[in-house]
C-alpha cells in the first residue's frame, strides 16, 4: 500500500523540489563564535540543498507578497494575495520541515536541541543540549 508515495500533492511538490537548482540559495551566515560545526553537506546532499534551496525561495516569495498584500486597498485583488502568501508559506514551511527531517535523520542530530545551516553548507550545533531544554522527564 503506498499510502502517501502515490499522493499527486506530495509527487508534484517533491518532483518540484528535485528539479531545483541545488545552488538557489544557501545559507548566507559564517558560523557564529559559539556555534560549532559537527558536519558539512557534501555532493551527496544535493537533496537536502535542494530541498533548502526551494524551501528559501518560497519563504523570500512568501514575505514579498505578504509586503504586495499590505498595500494593496483592492478587496478581489487582496483576496488573490491572501490566496497566493497562503500557498507560498505552507509550501515553505512544508519544505523547510522537510529539509530539517531528512538533515537530522540523515547526520543524526536528534540528541541536539538547535541546529543550524551556515555559509559553506555547514551544520552547526548552537547552544544547549536536549537535556537542558526538556528538564527532568
Amino acid at each position: 500500500m503506498n499510502l502517501l508515495i502515490d499522493t499527486p500533492e506530495l509527487v508534484r511538490i517533491f518532483k518540484e523540489a528535485d528539479q531545483a537548482d541545488s545552488l538557489m540559495f544557501s545559507a548566507l551566515y559564517p558560523a557564529g563564535e559559539e556555534e560549532k560545526v559537527i558536519a558539512n553537506l557534501c555532493d551527496k546532499d544535493d537533496d537536502l540543498k535542494k530541498l533548502y534551496g526551494l524551501s528559501m525561495f518560497y519563504k523570500r516569495e512568501a514575505e514579498r507578497t505578504a509586503v504586495n498584500f499590505k498595500y494593496e486597498s483592492e478587496e478581489k485583488e487582496a483576496e488573490k494575495i491572501r490566496y497566493e502568501y497562503t500557498q507560498l508559506k505552507y509550501k515553505a514551511d512544508f519544505l523547510g520541515t522537510t529539509f530539517w527531517f531528512m538533515l537530522r535523520t540523515r547526520y543524526e542530530l536528534w540528541g541536539h536541541a538547535v541546529i543550524g545551516l551556515r555559509k559553506g553548507w555547514s551544520i552547526v550545533h548552537a547552544g544547549c543540549e536536549l537535556g537542558n531544554i526538556l528538564g527532568d522527564i
